[in-house]
């Protein structure tokens, strides 16, 4: 028998297995980063009695690492930058992303990876220019992150066969470089990507078997467009050109209509729910996910940018989410607690063709997982472990946080970052960036809420 590295005991373990398996006094023995067994504690400590290593979690509740299904980590630039508005992606956004290099990505990535850590991301899907430095600022906070290189053909900050073959190349340095990041393929839009390049993508990721991470439906100039273009809704294009499929992560889908919910269902499209994102674009309107989830579309959950009224805390957007669900049904659909953390576990795994080895803690899959204190006031008295872990946990009550079984985050410090550090960085970063920004297009000081040093 196995000598674990790690042997954890006596927590309240929510496994999110198969059968939905709840321990009021488990155990998990963890080995090379993969977890050996998760059982009654008494019993995981007599089939492993000599650890290289135990953690008394008693008091604390022991449940899988989050997944945050759709990310810009570097985005935390545009914290606060900007007032609501609807056109903000085009007006701003883009405007100010053409200023970027890699090392500003790089800084930027670091204070978002950070924030995704704290709110109980070990894994993000991430969606941005200079791919490279996101992994790179992931790999330095001891994330796991599912990576694309933004790829547009009009509109968007960096556009053209440049970008493309960045995106490419990333795709071909990363593969099996290392276990914590998965490079994949990340189209902006049908709004930015030429039907030519979509499919081209489509064929690539069929060849290669990678996932297709894509906005879609996510603003109303969006549908316009393709509906100028091509008289047609995006759904229906991408369905006209063969790129739905299972291998496909939509982010958004916020403008879908009844039958574009039945293709997206029909080819096994995966929808993320960005709700924070939506609400401070001024849409008036969110992804219809009871309409999805009736329908049997897996739907996750992201936290997007940082901008607007946003921030990149996945336990909290998950509260926003369901929310924002109660709310647009006039208290009629209600995503159960349960569910609610299925769509952040297990669901995000299905969704990003990682079901095998995340999501859930039991034998085989990487031991990626929080401990949560039980024992602080704002969490007494614990009633449902569910109802706690989507509804009362906020950052101060994680404990401490493994990725691959190695403690990335402790007492709510980050292990690998020096978070002061990290934001003087940023802050100095973000002075380049805008002041070449207003320098290029002067009515942008107008838009920025900017405070300068």
């Amino acid at each position: 028998m196995r000598n674990p590295d790690l042997l954890i005991s006596h927590a309240k373990v929510i496994t999110m297995d198969d059968t939905k398996r709840v321990l009021m006094d488990g155990g998990l023995a963890i080995h090379k980063g993969r977890i050996l067994e998760v059982g009654e504690s008494n019993s995981i400590q007599a089939r492993y009695p000599d650890p290289r290593k135990t953690i008394d979690a008693s008091g604390k509740l022991a449940m899988p690492g989050l997944i945050n299904a759709h990310t810009h980590i570097a985005m935390a630039l545009f914290r606060g930058l900007y007032a609501d508005d609807p056109r903000s992606i085009y007006a701003i956004m883009f405007p100010v992303e053409e200023n970027l290099e890699t090392e500003h990505v790089y800084h930027l990535g670091l204070l978002g990876a950070v924030e995704c850590l704290k709110g109980g991301a070990t894994t993000i899907v991430d969606h941005y220019y200079f791919a490279d430095a996101i992994a790179r600022a992931v790999e330095t906070v001891g994330l796991r992150g599912v990576l694309g290189h933004t790829i547009a053909d009009r509109l968007a900050a960096f556009t053209g066969k440049h970008e493309k073959a960045r995106a490419l190349r990333f795709l071909r340095e990363w593969q099996n470089r290392t276990s914590r990041i998965t490079p994949v393929l990340a189209p902006h839009s049908p709004e930015t990507v030429s039907v030519e390049t979509l499919s081209e993508l489509k064929r690539i990721s069929d060849r290669e078997d990678v996932l297709l991470h894509v906005h879609l439906a996510q603003s109303q100039q969006e549908i316009e467009y393709i509906r100028q273009t091509h008289g047609v809704t995006p759904v229906e294009l991408l369905d006209r050109i063969g790129f739905l499929g299972a291998n496909v992560l939509a982010a958004h889908s916020v403008f879908v209509t009844e039958p574009d919910i039945d293709r997206l269902a029909a080819h096994q499209v995966n929808v993320v729910f960005c709700p924070t994102s939506q609400i401070s674009y001024l849409y008036n309107k969110i992804t219809p996910v009871t309409e999805l989830l009736e329908k049997g579309v897996n739907v996750s959950i992201g936290t997007d940018t940082a901008a607007g009224m946003g921030n990149m805390n996945l336990l909290e957007e998950t509260r926003v989410a369901a929310t924002m669900q109660l709310f647009r049904s006039g208290g009629r659909d209600k995503l159960s607690p349960q569910k609610l953390l299925e769509m952040v576990t297990v669901d995000a795994a299905k969704a990003i063709k990682q079901g095998e080895r995340l999501g859930s803690l039991e034998p085989g899959k990487r031991a990626d997982l929080l401990l949560i204190d039980l024992q602080k006031v704002e969490l007494a008295p614990v009633n449902d472990l569910y109802m706690t872990a989507i509804f009362s946990i906020t950052t101060p009550n994680i404990d401490m946080i493994l990725v691959d079984g190695k403690v990335v985050l402790l007492k709510g410090t980050v292990v690998g970052a020096d978070e002061e550090q990290l934001a003087e960085n940023a802050s100095a970063v973000r002075t380049v960036i805008l002041n070449r920004a207003v320098e290029r297009h002067p009515h942008l000081s107008r838009s920025l809420k900017w405070q300068k040093d």
